[in-house]
């Protein structure tokens, strides 16, 4: 079974990473860096906001699916932490 990439956590994660290497190469050429520097350094700062805006996105889709599996079981909304309903 293959699986294909969730739009909704793929479209954000690449924004990040336009926009994070944008700001990295912007940055390092304001620094006076030279061009292949700020290259490598847009490449860096785009990878590290594409994955920090992924694991957001992965994050808040599971919130959302645990919230409609337990509307849909006529259970409560999960809770904040850790509790275990006792």
């Amino acid at each position: 079974m293959r699986r294909y990439p969730n739009p909704w956590v793929f479209g954000p994660a690449a924004i990040g990473l336009l926009i994070g290497g944008w700001l990295g190469y912007f940055i390092a050429e304001l620094s006076g860096t030279g061009t292949g520097l700020a290259l490598a350094l847009a490449a860096i700062s785009g990878l590290a906001a594409a994955t920090g805006v992924g694991i957001v996105a992965v994050l808040a889709l599971r919130s959302f699916a645990e919230w409609k599996k337990a509307e849909e079981q006529g259970l409560p909304p999960p809770g904040v932490g850790c509790e275990t309903g006792e």
